[in-house]
Protein backbone atom coordinates (compact mmCIF):
# COMPACT_ATOMS: atom_id res chain seq x y z
CA UNK A 1 0.00 0.00 0.00
CA UNK A 2 2.82 2.38 0.83
CA UNK A 3 4.45 1.71 -2.53
CA UNK A 4 1.13 2.19 -4.28
CA UNK A 5 0.53 5.44 -2.45
CA UNK A 6 4.02 6.69 -3.26
CA UNK A 7 3.62 5.64 -6.84
CA UNK A 8 0.26 7.43 -6.97
CA UNK A 9 1.77 10.62 -5.56
CA UNK A 10 4.54 10.54 -8.14
CA UNK A 11 1.95 10.05 -10.84
CA UNK A 12 -0.07 13.01 -9.59
CA UNK A 13 3.05 15.18 -9.47
CA UNK A 14 3.89 14.16 -13.01
CA UNK A 15 0.38 14.97 -14.20
CA UNK A 16 0.42 18.35 -12.45
CA UNK A 17 3.81 19.22 -13.95
CA UNK A 18 2.52 18.16 -17.40
CA UNK A 19 -0.56 20.35 -16.93
CA UNK A 20 1.60 23.30 -15.88
CA UNK A 21 3.78 22.87 -18.96
CA UNK A 22 0.72 22.76 -21.19
CA UNK A 23 -0.69 25.91 -19.55
CA UNK A 24 2.62 27.70 -20.05
CA UNK A 25 2.72 26.63 -23.69
CA UNK A 26 -0.84 27.82 -24.21
CA UNK A 27 -0.02 31.15 -22.55
CA UNK A 28 2.97 31.62 -24.84
CA UNK A 29 0.83 30.75 -27.83
CA UNK A 30 -1.84 33.25 -26.84
CA UNK A 31 0.80 35.92 -26.29
CA UNK A 32 2.37 35.30 -29.68
CA UNK A 33 -1.06 35.44 -31.34
CA UNK A 34 -1.78 38.71 -29.54
CA UNK A 35 1.53 40.15 -30.71
CA UNK A 36 0.81 39.06 -34.25
CA UNK A 37 -2.58 40.76 -34.13
CA UNK A 38 -1.32 43.98 -32.59
CA UNK A 39 1.96 44.00 -34.43
CA UNK A 40 5.30 45.26 -33.23
CA UNK A 41 5.59 48.93 -32.25
CA UNK A 42 6.34 50.94 -35.33
CA UNK A 43 9.69 52.65 -35.45
CA UNK A 44 9.68 56.43 -35.91
CA UNK A 45 9.74 57.07 -39.64
CA UNK A 46 12.13 59.61 -41.07
CA UNK A 47 10.46 62.79 -42.24
CA UNK A 48 11.35 63.91 -45.74
CA UNK A 49 12.73 67.47 -45.79
CA UNK A 50 10.82 70.27 -47.49
CA UNK A 51 12.63 72.05 -50.33
CA UNK A 52 12.29 75.65 -51.45
CA UNK A 53 12.95 77.17 -54.87
CA UNK A 54 16.29 78.55 -53.71
CA UNK A 55 17.57 75.10 -52.75
CA UNK A 56 17.08 75.40 -48.99
CA UNK A 57 15.83 72.26 -47.24
CA UNK A 58 14.27 72.06 -43.78
CA UNK A 59 12.59 69.61 -41.43
CA UNK A 60 9.90 70.90 -39.06
CA UNK A 61 10.75 69.45 -35.65
CA UNK A 62 8.12 71.47 -33.79
CA UNK A 63 5.44 73.81 -35.09
CA UNK A 64 5.14 77.11 -33.26
CA UNK A 65 2.12 79.34 -32.63
CA UNK A 66 1.18 82.75 -33.94
CA UNK A 67 2.03 84.64 -37.11
CA UNK A 68 5.21 84.45 -39.16
CA UNK A 69 7.72 87.26 -38.74
CA UNK A 70 7.49 90.12 -41.23
CA UNK A 71 10.26 91.66 -43.27
CA UNK A 72 12.38 93.95 -41.11
CA UNK A 73 11.07 92.64 -37.79
CA UNK A 74 13.43 91.82 -34.97
CA UNK A 75 13.69 88.05 -34.34
CA UNK A 76 15.44 86.24 -31.50
CA UNK A 77 16.64 82.65 -32.05
CA UNK A 78 18.67 79.94 -30.34
CA UNK A 79 20.78 78.00 -32.81
CA UNK A 80 23.49 75.42 -33.37
CA UNK A 81 25.51 75.38 -36.60
CA UNK A 82 27.21 72.25 -37.99
CA UNK A 83 29.20 71.35 -41.09
CA UNK A 84 28.27 68.37 -43.24
CA UNK A 85 29.04 65.54 -43.60
CA UNK A 86 30.97 65.04 -40.35
CA UNK A 87 28.60 67.16 -38.23
CA UNK A 88 31.35 69.39 -36.82
CA UNK A 89 29.76 72.08 -34.62
CA UNK A 90 31.30 75.43 -35.50
CA UNK A 91 29.00 77.75 -33.56
CA UNK A 92 26.04 77.83 -31.15
CA UNK A 93 24.21 80.26 -28.89
CA UNK A 94 21.57 82.97 -29.28
CA UNK A 95 21.19 85.54 -32.03
CA UNK A 96 19.05 88.59 -32.63
CA UNK A 97 18.71 90.13 -36.10
CA UNK A 98 16.32 92.00 -38.40
CA UNK A 99 14.66 89.63 -40.85
CA UNK A 100 15.50 90.13 -44.53
CA UNK A 101 18.11 92.83 -43.95
CA UNK A 102 21.12 90.67 -44.81
CA UNK A 103 22.46 90.60 -41.26
CA UNK A 104 22.85 86.78 -41.43
CA UNK A 105 23.50 84.27 -44.23
CA UNK A 106 20.71 83.93 -46.78
CA UNK A 107 19.77 80.36 -45.82
CA UNK A 108 19.19 81.30 -42.18
CA UNK A 109 17.25 84.41 -43.20
CA UNK A 110 14.96 82.39 -45.47
CA UNK A 111 14.51 79.50 -43.05
CA UNK A 112 13.41 81.68 -40.14
CA UNK A 113 11.02 83.75 -42.31
CA UNK A 114 8.39 80.96 -42.41
CA UNK A 115 8.73 79.89 -38.76
CA UNK A 116 6.39 80.73 -35.88
CA UNK A 117 7.32 81.64 -32.29
CA UNK A 118 8.15 78.52 -30.30
CA UNK A 119 8.88 76.51 -33.45
CA UNK A 120 11.99 74.40 -34.08
CA UNK A 121 13.58 73.51 -37.41
CA UNK A 122 16.59 71.78 -38.88
CA UNK A 123 17.89 73.74 -41.88
CA UNK A 124 20.07 72.21 -44.58
CA UNK A 125 21.79 75.16 -46.23
CA UNK A 126 23.68 74.70 -49.54
CA UNK A 127 26.91 76.66 -50.14
CA UNK A 128 25.33 79.40 -52.28
CA UNK A 129 22.97 80.23 -49.38
CA UNK A 130 25.78 79.99 -46.83
CA UNK A 131 29.37 81.16 -47.07
CA UNK A 132 29.89 80.23 -50.72
CA UNK A 133 33.17 79.34 -52.34
CA UNK A 134 35.19 81.53 -49.98
CA UNK A 135 33.93 79.96 -46.74
CA UNK A 136 34.63 81.54 -43.37
CA UNK A 137 38.15 80.52 -42.32
CA UNK A 138 39.33 78.96 -40.16
CA UNK A 139 36.18 77.13 -39.04
CA UNK A 140 34.12 76.90 -42.24
CA UNK A 141 35.82 75.60 -45.39
CA UNK A 142 34.89 76.70 -48.94
CA UNK A 143 31.69 75.28 -50.48
CA UNK A 144 30.54 73.92 -47.12
CA UNK A 145 27.04 72.48 -46.69
CA UNK A 146 25.69 73.69 -43.34
CA UNK A 147 23.08 72.34 -40.94
CA UNK A 148 21.40 74.68 -38.45
CA UNK A 149 19.17 73.64 -35.56
CA UNK A 150 17.02 76.73 -35.01
CA UNK A 151 14.59 77.54 -32.19
CA UNK A 152 12.59 80.74 -32.75
CA UNK A 153 12.12 82.22 -29.29
CA UNK A 154 10.25 85.43 -30.07
CA UNK A 155 9.38 88.00 -32.71
CA UNK A 156 10.16 91.61 -31.75
CA UNK A 157 12.17 93.09 -28.92
CA UNK A 158 11.35 92.39 -25.27
CA UNK A 159 9.61 95.75 -24.99
CA UNK A 160 7.50 95.16 -28.10
CA UNK A 161 6.48 91.72 -26.87
CA UNK A 162 5.55 93.10 -23.44
CA UNK A 163 3.46 95.90 -24.97
CA UNK A 164 1.68 93.47 -27.29
CA UNK A 165 0.90 91.18 -24.36
CA UNK A 166 -0.41 94.09 -22.30
CA UNK A 167 -2.64 95.28 -25.13
CA UNK A 168 -4.01 91.77 -25.64
CA UNK A 169 -4.76 91.41 -21.93
CA UNK A 170 -6.52 94.77 -21.85
CA UNK A 171 -8.59 93.91 -24.94
CA UNK A 172 -9.68 90.61 -23.38
CA UNK A 173 -10.51 92.32 -20.08
CA UNK A 174 -12.57 95.07 -21.72
CA UNK A 175 -14.42 92.53 -23.89
CA UNK A 176 -15.24 90.38 -20.87
CA UNK A 177 -16.49 93.31 -18.78
CA UNK A 178 -18.19 95.09 -21.66
CA UNK A 179 -16.03 98.17 -21.20
CA UNK A 180 -15.24 100.46 -24.10
CA UNK A 181 -11.54 100.90 -24.74
CA UNK A 182 -11.34 104.31 -23.07
CA UNK A 183 -7.72 104.69 -22.05
CA UNK A 184 -8.60 107.74 -19.94
CA UNK A 185 -10.40 105.68 -17.30
CA UNK A 186 -7.80 105.14 -14.59
CA UNK A 187 -10.06 102.78 -12.68
CA UNK A 188 -10.02 100.18 -15.46
CA UNK A 189 -6.57 100.66 -16.97
CA UNK A 190 -3.54 101.29 -14.77
CA UNK A 191 -1.65 103.28 -17.38
CA UNK A 192 -4.41 105.80 -17.88
CA UNK A 193 -3.52 107.71 -14.72
CA UNK A 194 -0.52 109.17 -16.53
CA UNK A 195 -2.82 110.61 -19.18
CA UNK A 196 -4.96 112.51 -16.66
CA UNK A 197 -3.56 115.79 -15.50
CA UNK A 198 -4.74 117.88 -12.59
CA UNK A 199 -6.12 121.30 -13.55
CA UNK A 200 -3.86 124.24 -12.98
CA UNK A 201 -4.21 126.13 -9.77
CA UNK A 202 -5.43 129.70 -9.69
CA UNK A 203 -1.91 130.89 -8.88
CA UNK A 204 -0.48 129.25 -12.02
CA UNK A 205 -3.26 130.64 -14.17
CA UNK A 206 -2.83 134.17 -12.81
CA UNK A 207 0.94 134.02 -13.34
CA UNK A 208 0.37 132.91 -16.94
CA UNK A 209 -2.06 135.73 -17.55
CA UNK A 210 -5.17 133.61 -17.38
CA UNK A 211 -8.59 134.50 -16.12
CA UNK A 212 -8.23 132.68 -12.85
CA UNK A 213 -8.78 134.27 -9.47
CA UNK A 214 -5.86 135.98 -7.75
CA UNK A 215 -4.04 134.06 -5.05
CA UNK A 216 -4.17 137.06 -2.62
CA UNK A 217 -7.57 137.79 -1.08
CA UNK A 218 -9.15 141.18 -1.75
CA UNK A 219 -9.36 143.70 1.10
CA UNK A 220 -12.84 144.56 2.26
CA UNK A 221 -13.82 148.19 1.75
CA UNK A 222 -14.81 149.95 4.96
CA UNK A 223 -18.22 151.58 4.98
CA UNK A 224 -18.25 155.29 5.77
CA UNK A 225 -20.54 156.36 8.61
CA UNK A 226 -23.72 158.11 7.52
CA UNK A 227 -24.97 161.25 9.16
Amino acid sequence: KRKTAMGGSKKRRANSSRNNAEEAANAEGNLSEKQNIQGKPKSRAKVAPCSTESGLQYVEAKAGNGPNPKHGQNVFIRYKGMIMPNGYEFDSGTLQFHLGKGEVIAGLDEGVATMRPGGMRKLLIPPHLGYGSSGAPPKIPPNAVLVFDVDLKRIGTRREVAEARENAQWAAFSKKRGISEDWADEKTHPGAANKKRNPKSSEQMSSEGGSGASSTPKKKRKKEPTA
